[in-house]
């Protein structure tokens, strides 16, 4: 047996909380993200959803991997509602159930087109109505927005907010982005370590969903503050 990559690791998500996990390349975040999502099993502990034991099980929650890995000979339609002609559902039905909510995601209107016909942002939304018909509640998004240029996702960020508190969405998401993670999160775990282990827990105290001046304001610059602070003495 190798070296163990993540060691004593203790998280949790509330329903509805956006938690962000940052930390360094190769602490073992990714490798977190497939337990959790049941792709991959630990050698010890237990994965639990509302207290049933899932450790192991893929496909009860949703997972979105960093690139969005739209089929490109599939349509949008097709490709968000593949998860639940997956599941066994018939094809007329999965299309229509996705595209009830094709206007919500932003993706109205390109139902017939094709992945290379989207811009990146509506590829990340198409990428993530899948995720969510992949797991329904609770999502797990491997720096979902790292390929997008700075104001793509910026308003991105406005759209998820939006999305994730009018669907009861509830989200662990890995970024290296400190803005990011402070914009988006209720709470934030910072991984350091080999193995990895989590050694910060940062709740972020102001209100949700953050104002737009949120990044200009002492609480950001505070809470940023103990975040870098936190992955120094790691460093």
């Amino acid at each position: 047996m190798g070296e163990p990559v993540i060691q004593d690791i203790s998280l949790h998500l509330e329903q509805g909380e956006l938690v962000g996990l940052l930390g360094s390349s190769g602490v073992g975040k990714t490798t977190l993200m497939g337990i959790l999502a049941g792709v991959d099993r630990p050698d010890s502990g237990k994965v639990l959803l509302e207290g049933e034991d899932i450790t192991g099980t893929a496909g009860r929650v949703g997972y979105m991997l960093q690139k969005d890995l739209l089929l490109p000979f599939k349509t949008t339609l097709d490709n968000v509602s593949l998860p639940l002609v997956l599941k066994g559902m018939k094809k007329s039905e999965a299309r229509k159930q996705a595209a009830e909510l094709m206007a919500r995601f932003g993706l109205a209107g390109s139902e017939d087109k094709y992945p290379h016909q989207l811009s990146g942002g509506m590829r990340q939304r198409a990428a993530l109505l899948r995720t969510h018909f992949l797991g329904n509640k609770v999502i797990l998004l491997d720096e979902p927005f790292s390929a997008l240029d700075a104001l793509t996702k910026s308003e991105l960020h406005r759209w998820f907010l939006d999305v994730s508190a009018q669907m009861g969405l509830t989200t662990l998401f890995i970024t290296h982005d400190i803005d990011e993670a402070l914009t988006l999160s209720h709470r934030i775990y910072v991984m350091a370590g080999a193995p990895g282990t989590i050694q910060t827990e940062l709740a972020i105290s102001a209100p949700y969903p953050r104002p737009a001046d949120f990044a200009f304001s002492p609480e950001f610059l505070q809470a940023k503050r103990q975040l870098l602070e936190a992955i120094g003495r790691q460093n």
